[in-house]
């Protein structure tokens, strides 16, 4: 009983905080600046990764790189360096945890963080406000790791408007990022619908794609 009315108290909360979500739909959120701020960015070594590199370096920046591929990451530190930035680089395995904690500490110093969703809840439960994060949920992007990809809800994304949009969200604070917008509404409904029904929509997306080849290197 007191659970319940402890929610009830909590409403006029809840409709503020509508209001105010709806409010700053019509007002664009000033960019942060993120010179001297330290950023951590997986797959440093190719694609949008290494594009988001060169961006954050663009900002002056201290970067901490992730990659599995060591020519690659090397790279990428070296073109942030030429751009101005302070730049460390750790080779990492993602799809291995020991690789991932080892790292991090090695790189806690530079407040390096984890993957998105555990991360933003274990820094809420902690109360820790300094470090900011953002997931980014993209259609396919061309970036050479699958070979025709095609899909219903638009063709393929070049890594640079990509990029951008990252970019952007970044800077005004966005929490999830999702390219094309209609991906987020299919999040949603993923939630929320039965398992039958999801799996006729997701033949309706029509997922597309040869086998995977690896990342494309372009000239820099």
């Amino acid at each position: 009983m007191k659970f319940l009315l402890d929610l009830l108290l909590l409403l006029p909360l809840l409709i503020v905080c509508c209001l105010e979500s709806f409010v700053k739909l019509f007002i664009p959120k000033r960019r942060k600046s993120v010179a001297g701020e330290i950023v951590l960015i997986t797959g440093a070594g190719h694609g949008i990764g290494r594009l988001t590199a060169y961006e954050f370096a663009k900002l002056k920046s201290k970067l901490v790189l992730w990659d599995i591929n060591k020519h690659g990451l090397e790279e990428t530190a070296a073109k942030c360096k030429g751009l101005g930035a302070k730049v460390y680089t750790f080779v990492v395995d993602c799809s291995n945890r020991e690789d991932i904690y080892s790292s991090a500490k090695k790189s806690s110093k530079f407040s390096a963080v984890g993957f998105h969703k555990a991360l933003t809840d274990e820094l809420a439960a902690l109360q820790i406000t300094g470090v900011k994060t953002t997931c980014l949920c993209p259609n396919f992007v061309n970036t050479g790791f699958i070979k025709n990809p095609s899909t219903s809800l638009g063709p393929a994304l070049e890594p640079e408007e990509v990029v951008n949009r990252l970019m952007n969200g970044i800077l005004t604070e966005q929490k999830m990022i999702f390219i094309p917008s209609s991906i987020a509404f299919l999040t949603i409904l993923e939630r929320i619908l039965p398992e039958r029904f999801l799996a006729v929509l997701k033949r309706k997306i029509n997922i597309k794609f040869d086998a995977v080849i690896g990342y494309k290197m372009r000239a820099q």
